[in-house]
């Protein structure tokens, strides 16, 4: 059984710098890479490791075999290669041609996300993470979303589709890690560190338990403040309970005074959680009260606008307006961790402008414009630019792009919103045009983010802005866990280097009162 260290680590307390210290300590004894597994429940947060240890050793990526997600862990462990693809979930839905099918048609790519988002495999999926019979899962779901499961239905779903995957030698995430438990040989591994430990399900726990039967050295870390995740079975009372020498960093690095307040007076009102010191930095920051997004002071500085809910943020009849206000001012910005104007399309509007005004382009640069030409601004058989790597940097004259590259030469007469308006929209192009006008930097990361909370986790930024609405089923649900939403925005507002901005619900009705 394990030595077993367990850390919590509130917001900004260097939880992962801890971590890599205790992985420099047994690196210095003579512990090789390959000896220590670092897991987190997060593919985010195992990358987060991975990379902050390959920068901090100066490791190849092969040298931290086990610096990965618990899944991939088991999936390495027992050499599985056939992992459930999108296109698995279409074959299954026309072989048996349950009525879902329909949630299922278009582009394959998606059927894997369909597959989270549709109640019935969302039930079955979360039955096994959390060991419980299908039944007693769908109990358990959400009232809104439980209406929607015919319970008959269910178990045929669920019958079938554990047969077609033992048919087809497909594992899902979870099989990933049944198949480990039930049959599979620990590593020889000297450390074992568990990061995130507050998110994991039931199955996960089982895992990290066979793990610590054999691997020596344990150190688990996490914050049950933080476990945003039980609505996907997360169960921090495992973390909370679990038995070793109990480390409480207590000290932010991130949390100013102000914000911290804030912070803890919603951790009080959590009634299941593990009492601890916790203390913000000397800045003092500040928080505010406002009436709504449109008097954000955004003009400058680094800004995370979060929401519970995703349409919160999308200007729509229930939400706020403010992704739509800085589209239409032109303001650059994320949604999600994903730009609203991807990079390649401003690679593409400069390199446009390069080839009217020096009459000349390199064929990488020229390959970035093809991206966003339609088949009528290009001969036929010329639909891309070949762009073998060590071609990339050669330069060709305006009439060898049209001679070679087969583009049609009226076209360089035009304009680059000309040129690219069957393959940009009409709104993004507006959108560029004005950031332009307006000197905005198109090329930086834009220094504001929009995100739904639990889409954050783990990023900060000078300034913080959380809308306190909640959705109707987000209050329902409250009425049943109210630490649930407690936990999720005490996440929100720890985010917060130096100011926070709490925005008024705009129905008073679902108004989270801090």
């Amino acid at each position: 059984m394990s030595n077993v260290d367990k850390f919590f680590g509130p917001p900004g307390t260097g939880k992962t710098t801890t971590l890599l210290r205790k992985i420099e300590e047994h690196l210095d004894q003579g512990v090789a890479p390959d000896k220590i597994a670092f897991i987190s429940f997060s593919v985010k947060a195992a990358e987060e490791g991975k990379h902050r240890a390959r920068r901090r050793f100066g490791f190849d990526k092969d040298d931290l075999v086990y610096f990965c997600t618990s899944h991939a862990f088991c999936k390495r462990a027992m050499g599985i290669t056939r992992v459930l693809e999108g296109q698995d979930i279409k074959e299954f839905l026309e072989l048996y041609s349950f009525p879902l099918t329909q949630h299922y048609h278009g582009k394959t790519s998606k059927s894997l996300d369909a597959m989270v988002e549709d109640p019935y495999f969302q039930i079955i999926e979360n039955a096994k993470a959390n060991c419980r019979l299908v039944g007693a899962e769908r109990l358990r779901t959400p009232i809104k979303q439980r209406q929607k499961v015919e319970p008959a239905l269910l178990e045929a779903i669920n019958k079938a589709w554990a047969q077609y995957r033992e048919e087809q030698g497909i594992f899902s995430f979870a099989d990933m890690i049944n198949e480990f438990i039930n049959k599979g040989r620990v590593p020889d591994l000297e450390v074992l560190i568990v990061d995130e430990a507050q998110d994991l399900a039931e199955l996960n726990w089982r895992l990290i338990e066979k793990l610590m039967s054999v691997v020596p050295v344990s150190y688990i870390a996490g914050d049950d403040d933080q476990a945003i995740y039980e609505w996907n079975g997360a169960r921090p009372d495992r973390f909370i309970g679990m038995e070793g020498r109990t480390v409480v960093l207590d000290q932010s690095f991130r949390v100013p005074k102000e914000v911290h307040r804030v912070a803890e007076r919603i951790a009080s009102r959590i009634s299941t959680r593990q009492a601890k010191k916790y203390l913000p930095t000397n800045r003092e920051g500040k928080t505010e009260r406002l009436p709504s997004v449109d008097v954000l002071p955004t003009k400058e500085g680094e800004w995370l606008i979060l929401a519970s809910c995703d349409y919160m943020l999308n200007g729509d009849s229930e939400g706020h307006n403010i992704r739509k206000r800085l589209v239409d001012q032109g303001v650059p910005f994320s949604h999600n961790g994903f730009r609203y104007i991807p990079q390649t399309m401003i690679e593409a509007v400069d390199a446009w402008k390069e080839l009217k005004q020096k009459k000349k382009i390199t064929v990488g640069r020229l390959e970035t414009i093809y991206r966003y030409l339609s088949k009528t601004e290009v001969k036929r058989g010329f639909l891309s630019a070949p762009a073998k790597e060590e071609d990339k940097s050669k330069v060709v004259k305006k009439k060898e792009v049209v001679d070679l590259f087969g583009l049609e030469k009226e076209c360089l007469n035009k304009t680059w919103e000309e040129v690219f308006s069957k393959k940009i929209k009409e709104q993004k192009i507006a959108f560029i045009k004005k950031a332009l006008k307006n000197k905005e930097d198109l090329h930086s990361e834009p220094r504001i983010s929009l995100s739904t909370i639990h889409k954050a986790k783990g990023g900060e930024a000078d300034n913080v802005a959380v809308l306190l609405d909640l959705s109707p089923a987000q209050k329902l649900n409250a009425t049943l866990n109210a630490d649930s939403l407690h936990r999720q925005f005490y996440v929100a507002v720890t985010r917060a280097r130096e100011n926070l901005f709490l925005i008024n619900a705009q129905n008073e009705t679902l108004q989270y009162g801090l």
